[in-house]
């Protein structure tokens, strides 16, 4: 009971003196506290949000919709994965790039400047330029140490050292300023294939999700969008390709059957000629069914390939 009662002491005085610590370093433990919040709410502040676009898209199958000729087409029913594989291809990344200037980097803006970019390229070997403008429509670029490669105005094309920029609807005070940066092409593009997501949504369902993230939500938006249409234009010049390629195929096979069919009728009229029976035998109606079966094939192509 002693033993019991001696361990109950020293249990207190342990903690008796952890709480004498704390106290004594109280004003440590507050500092060290406030300071960690005060890091944690920076570094919350200074995160800029992400915004995600998505779409969805039905990939219809082929098989089965050119009745006869489905043997004939090429690619009739391509895989889901081989579907996205051609979305996210390079050349519909580098269409969407083109189109929406992704390799054009704007940064360091100043609050409420507003303005538009229509022309920009560059040949210097660090494509980063600070613009700021002078009022009045006017603006000055700077390159590499702060060198002055050119002025300009407002809607007017500038040509300076190594750079070629047109910009549209200034509006801002004087002394504001944006950098402006050309980023590598190919890198560019390969970032953005790296960036769509695409997944089917499901299994054997052929829906496409597409999906894209950006500070930017416009941009977001239209980054899903323009990979969609770059999409669908491929897929209709793939589609005219075949069947212009399906026609020229069925234009070969009527040839022969035609060429067939003209032996076979000389073949009968000799016939005719000789024993007076006017019949088609069996080898001439069947030529006489393969050119029909011919002939609608090459009109279902063309009109295939008109819809496409």
């Amino acid at each position: 009971m002693n033993m019991r009662l001696a361990e109950d002491q020293a249990q207190k005085v342990h903690l008796q003196d952890y709480l004498n610590v704390l106290l004594r370093q109280r004003v440590v433990v507050i500092a060290i506290t406030v300071l960690v919040f005060a890091v944690v709410a920076l570094k919350t502040s200074q995160l800029r949000p992400v915004f995600e676009s998505g779409a969805t898209l039905y990939v219809k199958s082929e098989k089965g919709s050119a009745g006869q000729m489905s043997d004939m087409l090429v690619n009739a029913a391509a895989p889901i994965n081989s579907e996205i594989e051609i979305l996210k291809s390079r050349s519909n990344a580098e269409k969407v790039v083109e189109g929406l200037h992704l390799n054009w980097q704007v940064s360091k803006r100043s609050k409420g400047m507003d303005f538009k970019i229509l022309e920009f390229s560059s040949n210097a070997q660090r494509p980063v330029y600070q613009v700021k403008f002078l009022g009045g429509g006017a603006y000055e670029v700077r390159g590499d140490k702060e060198m002055l490669v050119g002025t300009g105005t407002n809607s007017v094309l500038l040509r300076g050292t190594g750079i070629t920029l047109l910009l549209k609807d200034i509006r801002g005070a004087k002394g504001d300023s944006f950098q402006l940066a050309l980023r590598p092409f190919n890198a560019t593009v390969k970032g953005l294939r790296g960036a769509i997501k695409a997944v089917e949504v499901g299994k054997g369902t052929n829906i496409i999700s597409v999906s894209y993230q950006s500070p930017d939500p416009q941009l977001a938006k239209e980054t899903v969008n323009s990979l969609i249409l770059a999409y669908l234009d491929q897929g209709a010049t793939f589609k005219a390709e075949e069947g212009t390629r399906t026609i020229a195929f069925l234009e070969e096979q009527l040839a022969g059957v035609k060429s067939e069919l003209e032996g076979s009728e000389r073949n009968l009229q000799n016939y005719q000629s000789k024993s007076g029976v006017i019949q088609l035998d069996a080898e001439a109606g069947a030529l006489l069914g393969n050119l029909t079966a011919a002939e609608q094939k090459k009109a279902e192509a063309a009109v295939s390939k008109a819809v496409a």
